[in-house]
């Protein structure tokens, strides 16, 4: 019978095949190891290189899928515009394996749209913030009340 491993066995030789990917991922795409790092320091988790975060899905994925270099990145831009616009993102295994996807025009109609209600929610604050001010009576720090101050 083959003799049982540790938990501190397993978790040693956890730790050293997820900073194995780790270091397959900053070397492949060129990141910078001084900053790259295992949020929470959880080696398997969310791995952080300079402005961009990846899971180990996604790690795991580069290294089965093997795709050009810039895949990677085109698709974690991708993603996380979609997912600012409010938009559904695809994972990046369907993102490699040719799923549906927004036009750069679909995106910018919907950032433009975003970018109108932010306007209109800026001039509805200026307006209210006007109006509250043309108030007859009120004092400066808005504490009258049905014409009483």
């Amino acid at each position: 019978m083959k003799a049982m491993k540790t938990n501190k066995e397993i978790l040693t030789a956890y730790d050293e095949a997820c900073n194995a990917v780790r270091d397959f991922i900053v070397d492949k795409h060129g990141f910078n190891g001084d900053d790259t790092f295992w949020v929470n320091n959880e080696p398997g988790g969310v791995l952080s290189c300079g402005d961009y975060f990846f899971g180990m899905d996604e790690m795991i994925t580069d290294l089965r899928e093997d795709p050009h270099e810039d895949e990677l990145i085109k698709w974690y831009d991708y993603h996380t515009d979609c997912l600012s616009l409010g938009l559904d993102a695809c994972n990046f295994r369907s993102w490699l394996h040719g799923c549906p996807r927004y036009s750069d025009e679909e995106l910018e109609r919907v950032r433009s749209a975003k970018d109108r209600i932010r306007d209109a929610e800026r001039a509805l604050v200026e307006t209210v913030e006007e109006v509250k001010a043309s108030l007859p009576g009120r004092r400066g720090n808005g504490t009258a009340r049905n014409g009483q101050e």
